[in-house]
């Protein structure tokens, strides 16, 4: 007895430790990266789906300094562009050196000139359009193409260059958290100029439907009984059948429908409570029980069945003489009792048990 309560203990300290430690890794937040200039004002982007994410900021990337942006969070229960290799311009003469980061200088000089005012307004002079995100994020990548190949040595420069990237960065101390089965949209505006991004937990989990093989134990569908006729008379008397052992089975064809969580999609084991509904040739069988599936595709199962079984009516009894020959059917009634089951069932792509008419 001692033996068992370790092994409960052990078990409920084991899940109360794991659920400590998702604790802890949900609280541990991090900064959600929304680029502006990924998608055009106004569009939606459905962000990739994420499971029990904490986020403590926004952080807005080719925000026009200047503007003021508002952003607005709804819950319903970005990834920074790749970077592109470009050709690395050699730097073994000074003079070309010279050259390059004059090229450098001139690339932050441009975007200083879209963070102040008098710089939007001579872009607005020369393109008609006002200077926007997609514009900004042109002339930011450039200059991290100059700092990624490293063209310029010039520390100093690029520090610079590094501050004027850093100040087209926004941040909005927001808590936000994603979890399983929740969409989360986030809105960020700017003038009449609308970003919409929506944050997908992944799902909770999926129903599997699996076709399996159920038997059941003829040892516990209860007794049955027939008449017989006793010799030399026309009377008959009514008798208890045989009984049938433990391992005489019922086999039962049935579709079995269990629930998975998704985070248990990755492992070896799965296992579900399960319910199901099969035909054992003369009446429906309900099925409830625990499901365990192997790989997704191959499932055991056990658990009660509600199976329709004979019992002798009311108005007889065991060895009782009766005038006439009564078949199974009228000597016994039909009535619904549980029943042990196990079952072996698969994940097929089609209903196994279709006839060829209905395929």
């Amino acid at each position: 007895m001692k033996t068992i309560y370790t092994i409960i203990f052990t078990v409920i300290f084991s899940m109360m430790l794991e659920n400590i430690q998702a604790k802890n890794n949900l609280n541990q937040g991090k900064s959600l990266v929304i680029n502006l200039a990924e998608i055009n004002p106004g569009s939606i982007k459905v962000l990739k789906e994420a499971r029990n994410n904490v986020y403590d900021s926004i952080k807005l990337e080719n925000a026009v300094v200047g503007y003021k942006y508002s952003i607005n969070i709804d819950k319903e229960r970005t990834e920074i562009p790749v970077l592109t290799f470009s050709k690395i311009i050699p730097s073994g003469q000074k003079g070309k050196d010279t050259v390059i980061c004059a090229e450098m200088t001139s690339a932050i000089k441009m975007l200083e000139n879209a963070y102040s005012e008098t710089g939007r307004e001579q872009y607005f002079n020369n393109y008609k359009k006002q200077l926007d995100e997609v514009e900004l994020s042109k002339r930011i990548d450039k200059l991290q193409k100059m700092l990624f190949n490293k063209v310029c040595d010039n520390d100093s420069l690029n520090n610079l260059a590094k501050q004027r990237i850093e100040q087209s960065n926004q941040s909005s101390f927001q808590n936000i958290s994603v979890e399983s089965g929740e969409t989360v949209t986030i809105t960020i505006k700017r003038d009449t100029i609308t970003w919409t991004y929506i944050l997908k937990g992944e799902s909770l989990g999926k129903w599997v439907t699996t076709y399996g093989f159920g038997f059941t134990s003829s040892a516990l569908g209860g007794n049955t009984y027939y008449s017989k006729q006793m010799p030399d008379t026309t009377l008959y008397k009514i008798l208890k059948s045989n009984n049938t052992g433990n391992l005489d089975l019922n086999y039962i064809p049935a579709i079995f429908f269990s629930y998975f969580p998704t985070q248990n999609f990755n492992k070896c084991w799965n296992h579900s409570l399960t319910a199901g509904l099969g035909f054992d040739l003369s009446a429906p069988v309900v099925f409830f029980g625990y499901n365990g599936m192997f790989w997704q595709n191959l499932g055991f199962s056990l658990g009660v069945a509600f199976q329709q079984q004979y019992r002798l009516k009311n108005q007889y009894t065991e060895n009782e003489i009766i005038k006439s020959d009564l078949t199974i059917d009228q000597l016994h009634d039909k009535v619904y009792r549980p029943n042990l089951f196990v079952a072996v069932n698969f994940r097929f792509g089609e209903n196994p048990f279709k006839t060829s008419s209905e395929k």
